[in-house]
């Protein structure tokens, strides 16, 4: 028993090395004095991202950050569904690819307006996410950034948006309203594809 116990520690250690620095809850990366958060290790439900870990700015959410090892890991479809409120904070700029996708519980998200970038994928699968504000600081919505949210009925897009990435909105199945600017410069191939 002892000498299991003692695997699984070394093998916790090895995999939170892999992912970056530990602070707290939080497990980020640092390039250029600036940190991206790569894994939270916290409980939840209500999570709110720290500005600082380890002494660094947070600007970035990595890919897929929610999924990642949190105690105790009963499934991962039930790590998903236990997150339900997530705020990011004001030093963040860009939301990573498969940031925060199929968190099937998610249901409220406060994005700041010093994001600039939602990129691919970031909300693919937040079925439960029912009202989505994009603030007036995005310039472009990557491709399939909300794919699968099925529980949208009406978005509008601010006027800083200039491009809506391929597959954005496919299968938004609950999508009634959608309000596009001017601003808006290209629209990608399936952007609204599935919107029933």
């Amino acid at each position: 028993m002892r000498d299991l116990l003692l695997s699984a520690l070394i093998l916790a250690s090895a995999f939170q090395t892999a992912l970056g620095e530990q602070d707290g809850d939080w497990v980020y990366s640092v390039e250029n004095n600036q940190a991206t958060i790569t894994a939270y290790l916290g409980l939840g439900p209500v999570v709110v991202i720290p500005s600082e870990v380890g002494g660094f700015t947070v600007t970035k959410i990595g890919a897929g950050w929610p999924h990642v090892f949190r105690p105790p890991p009963p499934s991962l479809e039930n790590v998903n569904s236990y997150i339900t409120s997530i705020t990011i904070p004001r030093t963040v700029t860009i939301i990573g690819p498969l940031a925060f996708h199929a968190l099937v519980g998610l249901t409220s998200i406060t994005i700041p307006n010093s994001v600039t970038r939602i990129e691919g994928n970031a909300f693919e699968s937040c079925t439960s996410l029912s009202t989505f504000t994009i603030p007036n600081s995005v310039t472009s919505i990557g491709m399939g950034a909300l794919t699968g949210c099925t529980s949208l009925t009406d978005i509008t897009i601010p006027n800083s948006v200039m491009s809506i990435g391929d597959y954005a909105f496919n299968g938004c199945t609950g999508l009634t309203s959608i309000a596009i600017p001017n601003s808006v410069m290209s629209i990608g191939d399936y952007a609204f594809n599935g919107c029933t």
